[in-house]
């Protein structure tokens, strides 16, 4: 992860390319990093991605849920 945020901020690659992203991947000892950029389009991490996005998207689990609802109105999907 260090060395993603390093890259990410600090170089100019552009991490969603598959081939800069393995340039920052290769240089982390023990990281098999053919098999992390080749899972990348995999169902599974999609699905994964999908299901964290929707979640970090809702506020209706969270401790501000009730305050937002009466501050404001929701005009259109779930609560954020």
């Amino acid at each position: 992860m260090r060395a993603l945020q390093l890259a990410n901020f600090t170089t100019p690659l552009v991490l969603e390319d598959d081939e800069q992203l393995m340039a920052v991947l290769t240089g982390v000892e023990g990281l098999d990093a053919n098999r992390i950029v080749a899972l990348l389009d995999s169902p599974e991490v999609t699905e994964s991605y999908e299901r964290d996005r929707a979640e970090a998207r809702t506020a209706a689990a969270s401790a501000t849920a009730g305050w937002v609802a009466r501050q404001s109105s929701i005009s259109e999907g779930p609560m954020r």
